[in-house]
């Protein structure tokens, strides 16, 4: 199963290392990062509809703009940009967790790699209800419920 993060999305030959890997590894399945992808201006949709049925696994991430510091400039500084609990970001995780359904992913990963002085179980509890939440709008649309669910400490 491969993981990505950016390299995946650099080109060789005009194709991108992912589909090489693809290609070679017909076997392989993938673990998407939608928010890794979206950083490298891949829109998630998109590459789940490309990878097709290869889609098994993916990590769920959510992004938020920051407000500006007064000392800061607006557009530039990583502090913009902030990983947050799963629907307090600006990503259109609904969209995204249907079309991995569509695709037939069969786990949706929650993480936060960053809290911003927030309380991390509190992260964890809102991220888990939000994904709750998409999944069974999901799982209504697609009328397959075959999404496994897997409780870990």
């Amino acid at each position: 199963c491969v993981h990505n993060h950016a390299d995946e999305f650099l080109k060789i030959q005009g194709k991108w290392i992912l589909d090489w890997a693809l290609e070679l590894a017909p076997h392989l399945f993938y673990e998407l990062d939608a928010l890794n992808a979206l950083r490298c201006g891949i829109d998630p949709i998109s590459l789940i509809k490309h990878l097709g049925g290869r889609l098994k696994l993916m990590h769920l991430q959510d992004l938020r703009i920051a407000p500006a510091k007064a000392s800061q400039p607006v557009f530039m500084g990583p502090e913009l940009y902030q990983g947050c609990a799963l629907g307090d970001g600006n990503l259109d995780l609904s969209r995204i967790c249907q079309a991995a359904v569509e695709a037939g992913c069969e786990y949706l990963i929650i993480e936060q790699a960053a809290f911003y002085g927030e309380d991390p179980y509190a992260c964890i509890e809102r991220s888990i209800k939000t994904l709750k939440n998409i999944v069974k709008q999901s799982v209504k649309k697609n009328h397959k419920g075959d999404m496994k669910s897997e409780k870990r400490n």
